[in-house]
Parts: structure tokens; sequence; C-alpha cells
């Protein structure tokens, strides 16, 4: 007995093409969709601080406010008072009595954006100390290179900063306050607190 194969049926190039056209306009939403899901979840824009005591560094979401989440992390009260614009440096004050109450002290911030918005940086100690007789460099800042648009410092310090890392290049007089850094916005590369 000799087997027979069915005849192979053919279908039109009409309803082939007709097929894949359906199946491709199908997938366009889903693409769509996940292009547009994953574009619109972006992550927030992060603040973050340095202990310069332990080198313990910890971001947040930059919509909280820096001194309660620094704050909230130390378990310990955060003195900040400004230092001050036109050189004026006024200090934290302190107590000598080791009996004193445990605090964190603000050095400086520094925003990402002019007048003291967006994301930032900020640096404190618990030493009562602060910037008298001694100060704090960070020779790279890291995923804070170029981003400085504004800066406060804190507790009598201020603060210098450098175009590139190392302390190297261009650098600003010490600043106190600066809500717009003018031609240094979105060039510091290392500080210098004091």
């Amino acid at each position: 007995m000799t087997a027979h194969t069915a005849p192979k049926r053919h279908r039109p190039l009409s309803v082939t093409f007709a097929l894949l056209v359906g199946a491709t306009v199908s997938l366009i939403p889903a693409v769509s969709a996940t292009a547009a899901t994953s574009a619109g979840a972006s992550a927030p824009a992060q603040s973050c601080w340095e202990d310069v005591d332990t080198g313990e560094t910890g971001c947040f979401d930059a919509s909280l406010d820096v001194q309660e989440q620094i704050e909230l992390v130390t378990g310990n009260p955060v003195v900040a008072v400004e230092t001050g614009t036109g050189g004026e440096r006024r200090v934290a004050p302190t107590s000598a009595s080791s009996t004193a109450a445990a605090a964190t002290y603000l050095l400086v911030t520094g925003w990402d954006d002019i007048n003291m918005t967006g994301a930032s940086k900020s640096y404190f100690t618990s030493s009562a100390i602060i910037c008298d007789g001694g100060g704090y460099g960070y020779f790279n800042l890291g995923t804070f290179d170029n981003r400085f648009e504004s800066i406060a410092s804190y507790n009598g310090c201020s603060t210098t900063l450098y175009e590139k890392v190392d302390f190297e290049g261009t650098y600003t007089p010490y600043l106190t306050t600066s809500a717009d850094l003018g031609a240094f916005k979105n060039w510091a590369s290392s500080l210098d607190i004091e």
C-alpha cells in the first residue's frame, strides 16, 4: 500500500499579510505601555548626608527636610545656626559641661539648584568643637560633582569650593551662605570646610 499525503493547501498571500499585520499592531500598545511605564517610573531625586566623624553616608528623598532626616539617623537634635553673610561668623552655642546633651552639628549643605532648593548634600559632626581650630576636606564630591548651585555653611564654619578634585584649579573664597553660586554653579568637584 502506498501512503498518500493530503495535498498542501496554500493560504492566499493576502490572508498571510493580514495575519502578520494584525499580530504586529496588537503588540504596539503593549510595547508603548511598557515604555511609558519605565519612562514615568524614574526614581525621585535624592539628597544625601555624610557624618564627618565616621565617614558614614546615607541618602533620602529630596522632598524631605534635611535636618529632620539627619536627626532621625543620629537620634540627636540638629544644631544648625547659619554662619551668616558678609563674612560674619555666628557660632552655635555649646556647653563645656561634660553632661551637655548630645547634639549633631550641621557644617555645610550644598544644593543642586539656586535658592537652597533641589537635591542636597550635607556634612555634619557630633563634635562641639565644630570648625574652631580645625576643618574637614573632601577631595572628591562623588555623585554631587559639578552639581552645587547654592550653599549654606553653619555653626561658624565657612566653605571653599574647588573646581577640580584634590583641591585643584580655580576656587571660591570662603563662603558662608550663597543662594546663587553664579559663575561657580555646577563647577565644584571638592570642598574644604573651616
